[in-house]
C-alpha cells in the first residue's frame, strides 16, 4: 500500500521542500519507489530534484487544469527510484483557472489514482495544493502529515510534544 507524506506548516520559509526532498532521497536509497509532486510554483523541489528552473515545459499543473495524465508528466530523478512530477511558474494561476470548476478539490487525487501503486510512498512538501489552502488538493490525498515545528531558542516553555519515528525497511 502507497503511502502518501505531506510536509505541512503554514508558514513559509521553514524548510517544507527541503525536509520533502531529503526525505523523499532517503526513502528512495532503501529500494523504495518514491513520487515527488511538486505543489509549489516556484519549483524549488523540481530544481532541487536536478531539474534547473526553465528546463521543464509541462509538470502538475497541466494533470491539474488540461486532465493530462501524470504517468506523462513523471520524471526519472539521478537517485534511483526516485521520480517527481515537476512544478512550472504557470501552476500559481491554477487556483483561479479552477475556481468555477466542479470538485475541483479532489482534482489532484484523480490526477494520482491511475499511478499511484506504482509507488512505495508519494511524498510533497505543500500540502495545501495549488495555494487553496486548508482543506485544498494535498489535503484531499494524505495519508500521513508531518508537520514540521520550529522550536525558538531562549524559550524553554515550547516543547515538542511527541515524536514519531518512521522506519523505513529496505525494499
Amino acid at each position: 500500500m502507497t503511502r502518501i507524506l505531506a510536509i505541512a506548516n503554514q508558514k513559509g520559509g521553514v524548510g517544507k521542500t527541503t525536509t520533502s526532498v531529503n526525505l523523499a532521497a532517503s526513502i528512495a536509497s532503501k529500494g523504495r519507489r518514491v513520487l515527488v509532486v511538486d505543489m509549489d510554483p516556484q519549483a524549488n523541489a523540481t530544481s532541487g530534484l536536478g531539474m534547473p528552473r526553465g528546463s521543464v515545459a509541462e509538470g502538475i499543473y497541466e494533470a491539474l487544469t488540461l486532465d493530462r495524465p501524470v504517468r506523462e508528466l513523471t520524471q526519472l530523478t539521478e537517485v534511483d527510484g526516485l521520480y517527481v512530477v515537476p512544478s512550472t511558474r504557470e501552476l500559481a494561476g491554477a487556483e483561479i483557472e479552477l475556481v468555477a470548476v466542479d470538485d475541483r478539490e479532489q482534482r489532484l487525487k484523480r490526477a494520482l489514482e491511475p499511478v499511484i501503486a506504482q509507488y512505495d510512498y508519494v511524498v510533497s512538501g505543500d500540502d495545501s495544493g495549488c495555494g487553496s489552502g486548508e482543506g485544498g488538493e494535498g489535503g484531499e490525498i494524505r495519508t500521513a502529515v508531518l508537520v514540521k515545528v520550529d522550536i525558538q531558542p531562549g524559550q524553554p516553555d515550547q516543547r515538542l510534544e511527541s515524536v514519531t519515528t518512521v522506519t523505513i525497511s529496505p525494499a
